[in-house]
């Protein structure tokens, strides 16, 4: 999947898999073909911009909120809080996270009260595919979605896989970190 970006169109690239999974999960129940695949998987040339001087990508954050609930387009498609990212084209062509984006990541979560976040991720490696359908079914299930644009957002929606609860963070704890759309 691509984002738009005012420089152009990019990969929606998550660090989180269950995040991954969420948005692959409620699209498919919306009847579009979507899925995820690890970054190895896709060409270095989908992360080149148009005019070909930088690789950009969009990293998920997590989800635009108002209220406690996530915000969602007419069609019911999340609006997500992203950050997008640019690198400069290096020989051999890679693409990496920056560790500022990092950090604010690692900020966000713990914001959220998700300190261990990252252990988590680890961890899913370990977990059934029985255990992880349950996670994310629950993650639907428990997802309250409103009508709205990303101006409404005062939240950003993060789910917790370990304790199958959501987080939300308020908007302006985390303004610089991302962008709503």
């Amino acid at each position: 999947m691509t984002e738009s970006t005012p420089r152009g169109r990019a990969v929606l690239c998550f660090l989180s898999p269950f995040d991954a999974l969420i948005e692959v999960a409620h699209f498919t129940r919306l009847g579009q073909a979507y899925h995820a695949v690890s970054a190895s998987e896709i060409g270095r040339e989908r992360f080149l911009r148009a005019s070909r001087q930088e690789l950009i990508a969009c990293l998920h954050l997590g989800w635009s909120a108002c209220d406690g609930k996530i915000l969602v387009r007419p069609r019911l498609e999340p609006h997500r809080y992203i950050r997008t990212l640019h690198q400069g084209i290096r020989i051999p062509l890679s693409f990496e996270v920056d560790e500022e984006s990092i950090r604010a990541v690692d900020w966000l979560y713990e914001r959220a009260g998700l300190f261990a976040w990252r252990e988590t991720i680890g961890a899913f490696r370990n977990w059934s595919d029985r255990s992880v359908a349950e996670v994310i079914d629950h993650a639907l299930r428990s997802m309250m979605l409103t009508p709205g644009f990303p101006s409404s957002c005062n939240q950003i929606a993060l789910f917790d896989p370990e304790f199958a609860q959501w987080h939300f963070v308020p908007i302006a704890d985390v303004v610089g970190i991302g962008n709503r759309k």
